[in-house]
């Protein structure tokens, strides 16, 4: 019985120090870079045709405040015996805006943003002239939103970096 005990609780040290391996490095939170910046999505049509715009003129609003963006950093960056990546979370404010420190080396580092999908009734319809006037004929309708990935190099301690982010 000690013997089979014995050979269970080798089975789970070498399961536990292989973990540790293969687990990513911890970088230097004494030194960050910043990015921030505002987000845009069109969440409204009836401004986006309004008389005096150009046709097909857009104007786009500030994205919902909640909205996601990750940062995903490559481990390899901090450490060349690294895997995997650490992902970092910023969230949209109430203006639009938002910011997020990153850690960083002298050599900088390369992230990329990563906008996550949201949903909104957005408003639609159409302007259309009463003889007079103009008269807003419109609906709400839900729209997935979805941005692109931007890649965003050279991050250094103490660096600033403004993206905006349009959906």
């Amino acid at each position: 019985m000690a013997i089979i005990l014995f050979v269970i609780s080798g089975i789970m040290f070498v399961a536990c120090d292989k973990d540790k391996q293969n687990s990513p490095v911890s970088p230097d939170l004494t030194k960050v870079a910043t990015i921030k910046g505002l987000v845009y999505a069109n969440l409204t049509e009836r401004n986006d045709t309004l008389p005096q715009l150009p046709a097909n003129g857009v104007k786009k609003e500030f994205a919902p405040a909640g909205t996601l963006l990750h940062v995903r950093v490559d481990a390899t960056q901090y450490s060349s015996t690294a895997s995997g990546y650490f992902i970092y979370t910023a969230t949209v404010g109430s203006n639009g805006d938002y910011s997020i420190e990153i850690p960083t080396r002298i050599q900088g580092v390369a992230v990329e943003i990563m906008p996550i999908d949201f949903e909104y009734d957005k408003v639609v319809g159409n302007w259309s002239w009463a003889g007079t006037e103009y008269i807003w004929e419109g609906k709400s309708e839900r729209t997935i939103y979805t941005a692109a990935i931007v890649n965003v190099g050279g991050l250094v301690p103490d660096g600033v970096k403004i993206i905006d982010i349009n959906y």
